[in-house]
């Protein structure tokens, strides 16, 4: 038996020297110690030097690296990059002499914040803001017509498309964004057909998907559409729309969200209880098709009406509209996308929760409170323990802003932060410088600023040369 046991290690030995790629035996190959890497536009970024099985000789990288940044012969990645861009995928080869080793590495360049647009749910338009770089403030580009009662708004991970979705008709407005000036113009095709009551919409990390979740349990579905790249199109998914729920079960499914590596879409229902309400689903990713996952729904929950996915995609975050108003957390498992309910979950917020969403770094999640009819307790911010996925209240939580604040943004470079107020009467965004140590909001010198009539969504956008 011993001398079997030798012979077969001899030969699985030999196997090994002699065969070309013997450096695909090693557990792991080009390694970064972030993925993604996060950029800034402008900014120049700390060299970043990978790990991997050997010394590289040389070192090459598909597709071509964001303007700006250079790849070393030991694969070191460093530079300025000039162009904001979303998550997109790179391939890295290294020569290490004997073999070649590779590694896949996400590489997103963070914008720099130039315009605020907001949707006029009461006055069918979006209202266009560039922002100051220094201060945040506001000044007013224009109005730019939609559909019937806007909803939410999206901007394309490469900052030239904004999707706006129209509750009240049906369509989704899409636009193309001058990238000097911020103006908008309609794109071809636009406003796109869609199923009743749309409501929420996102974008994969690499722009190529847009999902529309809708306010309507004769829908109970969400619709999806390919996004061309060049010109920005949609063109609905083959299988669109997707049902969320069938049989008794009723479903609303108003909150759409895609996680980070863009796999998943996790969505909410704004049903309440015993209604399901939290869904997840794969993302195909050659057509973007979905597919439920195994485990969902996962709980019900009192009306699911916004969702947001932890940049490490370890967590998900559920605003919950009704009583007990807060944030129904979940931990999340990265490659089967199932989700398991935190510990202390929900976290208070304030009255009627409408968006909630955080900062790219995963450190702070904001809480627009749309019930708050005086303006004292507008937005419920938390920091967020990396570890468990536990909320705690900021100090100073909740932050001031008009009254009835629904929709809120955070600009990539977590510098400002918006809240639209929704209430009629006031129709306003306030503004906030962000402090980088501790997510407290303080208020834009010249805050509130005037917008279309009951602003719903808002959302930043940068620009590339």
């Amino acid at each position: 038996m011993l001398r079997v046991l030798r012979v077969s290690l001899l030969l699985l030995l030999l196997a090994i020297v002699s065969c070309k790629s013997w450096g695909k035996f090693w557990l792991t190959e080009i390694q970064y110690p972030a993925n993604p890497l996060l950029v800034t536009q402008n900014i120049a970024m700390t060299a970043v030097t990978p790990t991997m099985p050997g010394a590289a000789k040389s070192c090459s990288i598909s597709p071509a690296l964001p303007e700006g940044l250079t790849l070393a012969s030991d694969c070191t990645i460093s530079g300025t990059p000039t162009r904001g861009q979303g998550a997109l995928p790179y391939k890295v080869t290294a020569d290490i002499g004997s073999d070649s080793v590779s590694g896949e590495l996400r590489i997103r360049v963070l914008f720099q914040p130039r315009f605020l647009y907001a949707a006029g749910a009461g006055g069918n338009n979006i209202s266009a803001y560039t922002i100051d770089s220094s201060t945040g403030g506001l000044s007013a580009i224009g109005t730019y017509g939609t559909g019937n009662s806007p909803r939410y708004v999206v901007v394309h991970p490469a900052g030239k498309f904004m999707y706006v979705a129209n509750w009240g008709a049906a369509t989704i407005s899409g636009f193309s964004i001058n990238q000097a000036s911020g103006t908008l113009t309609n794109l071809a095709g636009s406003p796109y057909n869609t199923s009743a009551n749309p409501y929420g919409v996102t974008v994969d990390p690499q722009g190529r998907y847009l999902y529309v979740g809708h306010e309507s349990t004769g829908v109970a579905a969400v619709t999806a559409y390919t996004i061309d790249s060049a010109t920005g199109a949609l063109t609905a998914i083959s299988g669109s729309p997707f049902v969320v729920a069938t049989g008794p079960a009723l479903a609303s499914p108003v909150a759409v969200h895609v996680s980070p590596d863009g796999k998943f879409l996790y969505v909410g229902s704004s049903q309440s209880s015993p209604e399901p309400n939290s869904f997840a689903y794969s993302i195909d990713q050659n057509s973007g098709a979905l597919t439920a996952i195994s485990g969902s729904p996962f709980g019900s929950i009192e009306d699911a009406i916004s969702v947001y996915v932890h940049p490490s995609g370890k967590f998900v975050y559920y605003a919950q509209y009704f009583a007990p108003t807060g944030v129904v957390s979940y931990a999340r498992d990265l490659t089967s996308g199932f989700l398991s309910l935190l510990d202390g979950s929900p976290f208070q917020a304030g009255l009627a929760p409408g968006f909630i969403t955080g900062d790219v770094l995963g450190r702070f999640v904001y809480v627009a409170n749309s019930g708050d009819a005086t303006g004292s307790s507008a937005i419920s911010a938390f920091t967020v323990n990396n570890t468990t996925g536990a909320l705690t209240p900021i100090s100073g939580s909740p932050f001031a802003a008009d009254k009835n604040a629904i929709g809120f943004a955070i600009d990539e470079t977590v510098q400002f932060a918006y809240a639209a107020n929704n209430e009629a009467g006031t129709s306003s965004v306030t503004a906030y410088t962000i402090n980088s140590s501790t997510g407290a909001l303080t208020q834009v010198s010249g805050s509130p600023y005037a917008t279309g009539t009951s602003p719903f969504g808002v959302v930043v956008a940068g620009s590339n040369p």
